[in-house]
């Protein structure tokens, strides 16, 4: 991934790049492909049935793989730029537009 700026992520092997020390199980593997395209999804323009999608999850957890999604996109466009986590999300605080805490 580190250089290639221009081409999009595989989703394929995401979760093992860069959610390494996490270990999801069948429907959870799916509860997480489902957030990364969602958050996909929303960036490209588009807005994803979050209410009719996860209701087939009996469960109120998509926040956790929401979540998880949003910390394996921010460590991947990290691996992208060549730079360490920490500095990337100082450098997503500082976008204009998007204040800080």
């Amino acid at each position: 991934m580190r250089g290639q700026p221009g081409r999009p992520a595989a989703l394929e092997g995401l979760r093992e790049r860069f959610l390494p020390e996490t270990a999801f199980r069948g429907r959870e593997n799916t509860k997480l492909q489902y957030a990364v395209l969602a958050a996909a999804a929303l960036h490209g323009g588009t807005e994803p049935d979050l209410l009719d999608e996860v209701a087939w999850w009996q469960t109120d957890d998509f926040w956790q793989y929401a979540l998880f999604a949003a910390a394996a996109y921010i460590r991947a466009a990290a691996s992208r730029a060549g730079m360490p986590v920490r500095q990337a999300c100082q450098d997503l605080a500082q976008r204009p537009g998007h204040a800080a805490p």
